[in-house]
């Protein structure tokens, strides 16, 4: 994989080397520098085949989309750690912050050389997908959002004071507790519950902080935006987290073209909790994009 340019103000230019690493799962390993942090990213499936890239929310790692990819075997998939998260650490010094992690996203559909894209993400995931579609909509065929908040919804006041306070009043909290909190409020499923617990055991508290506050950097009001590229949204029917349940219904009102669906039987993290529906609704949207 050679080194192209990257889209937006990126910092420092960016190459991929195989670890030599092969999952039976998820395919061939490959780590990007990126500043001071070693970016960890797999690649499966037929080069040639139209590619997705997944990724996955803040405090998880790439693992979180297990159940989707049989569904997409007659697909190229791309899974990242993003900075600070699973194999993606330790960061060092490099920031955890929503520009970082976008700009490590153009770096990575960058040396993986991929045309047009699908970009879809879970979470924080989705934020990030969001944002780039928005900042270079020609580098991306399509966009799914899975249990995100919608980057461009206008908020009220009283929201946007709470914003910058996302950090401090997760910082006072015990890990223990967050991760307790977090797990009990995200997933339905015995199967999406300990999945999380392990994520979030594997990281601290800090990237943790940094990572969900990294999520709300993403947010900007502009009410005349609309998504310039074939969208899919999903949003588990028990998802209580922030915005996301409001934002899910604003979604409907604001992309009458866009295929906006409630997953039943599932909480934040949808695509773990009910991945047959997720994965149905996914590779019906993906049939009917436009070769």
């Amino acid at each position: 994989m050679s080194e192209k340019r990257a889209d937006g103000p990126a910092q420092h230019g960016s190459a991929a080397e195989a670890t030599g690493v092969t999952d039976p799962t998820f395919g061939t390993e490959f780590v990007m520098q990126r500043e001071s942090v070693s970016v960890h990213f797999w690649r499966r499936g037929n080069t040639n085949a139209r590619p997705v890239v997944l990724t996955h929310g803040a405090g998880m790692d790439h693992r979180m989309f297990e159940p989707q990819l049989p569904a997409l075997d007659a697909y190229q998939v791309v899974t990242w750690d993003v900075r600070g998260h699973g194999a993606s650490r330790p960061r060092g010094r490099a920031p955890l912050t929503a520009d970082a992690v976008l700009q490590d996203l153009f770096a990575l559909l960058d040396v993986c050389e991929l045309d047009h894209p699908i970009v879809a993400g879970q979470s924080m995931g989705g934020n990030v997908s969001q944002a780039l579609v928005s900042r270079r909509p020609q580098r991306a065929s399509a966009l799914i959002v899975i249990d995100s908040a919608r980057n461009t919804q206008p908020r009220k006041l009283s929201e946007r004071m709470m914003l910058p306070l996302t950090g401090p009043s997760l910082s006072i909290w015990p890990y223990r507790n967050l991760k307790r909190l977090s797990v009990k409020g995200s997933a339905d499923t015995a199967t999406a519950r300990v999945y999380m617990q392990g994520a979030l055991d594997a990281i601290d508290k800090q990237d943790f902080v940094h990572a969900t506050v990294a999520a709300t950097q993403f947010l900007h009001p502009d009410p005349s935006y609309a998504v310039p590229v074939p969208l899919l949204v999903l949003c588990g029917v028990d998802d209580k987290l922030g915005s996301i349940a409001k934002d899910f219904r604003a979604w409907r009102a604001a992309e009458p073209d866009a295929t906006v669906l409630q997953v039943p039987a599932a909480s934040h993290l949808s695509n773990l909790d009910n991945p047959a529906f997720v994965n149905r609704a996914i590779l019906e949207f993906l049939e009917r994009l436009p070769p």
